[in-house]
């Protein structure tokens, strides 16, 4: 992710790298791993003035499950998983950049809630709520019209999270008429960045991104010094 945030950096974007709630075997991260990204969403909202950031142009990008935590801030509405906090700022982003990122846990992988999955030791092996818990992880379930544009990225030969999840979200997406694409890499398995075999990924993610708010950033020219 470090070398990710520095090209996007050289492309004159300012990259918030964040922390959220990571899964331990009976410590499940869910709904708090999402909350601390909203969490985070909001505080970069609110301090966009002492970054130089531009409020209204902010994009989630994640590569697997940071992917499915930044499809989450895009499909998610407004109201907190948890009905007891409540803030005046919004989380709301205005772009997702998605590496192959499960979409529909209650699909493929609620038929694998077991403790040694990842969706079963975010969600937590308890049977009897596991589909419901999977239903409210799932971008799929929140998808609607208001969603930001989406670039979704995913292998073909992804053996971890299966290419069905990404092409699932692109059907859904065009079904509400949410603007979108979908690169589908050959030979690509589970776990690359911005560069795949001879294949750079970020002029396209670039040039995505200049799609949706139509304002290329200033880049930054490389100095040297002492």
């Amino acid at each position: 992710m470090k070398g990710m945030a520095t090209q996007l950096a050289e492309q004159g974007y300012v990259v918030a790298a964040i922390d959220y709630r990571l899964s331990r075997p009976g410590r499940p991260s869910w709904p708090t791993n999402f909350e601390d990204c909203r969490a985070a969403v909001r505080w970069l909202r609110h301090h966009a003035g002492d970054y130089q950031v531009d409020p209204n142009r902010l994009v989630a990008l994640g590569v697997s499950a940071g992917g499915h935590l930044a499809t989450l801030l895009g499909t998610s509405s407004e109201a907190p998983l948890d009905s007891a906090s409540s803030t005046e700022t919004s989380a709301r982003v205005q772009a997702v950049v998605d590496f192959y990122g499960p979409i529909d846990l209650e699909g493929k992988f609620a038929s694998r809630p077991l403790p040694a999955t990842p969706v079963g030791l975010m969600l937590g092996d308890v049977r009897r709520s596991f589909p419901m818990r999977a239903r409210a992880a799932s971008p799929l379930t929140h998808l609607s019209a208001d969603a930001p544009p989406m670039l979704l990225i995913h292998g073909r030969d992804d053996q971890l999270v299966p290419l069905e999840q990404s092409q699932i979200l692109a059907v859904a997406l065009e079904r509400a008429g949410v603007p979108h694409r979908l690169i589908e890499l050959d030979h690509a398995t589970h776990g690359f960045g911005f560069h795949v075999a001879q294949r750079s990924l970020l002029p396209e993610i670039l040039a995505f991104l200049d799609s949706v708010w139509n304002v290329k950033p200033v880049k930054l020219e490389k100095t040297s010094g002492n």
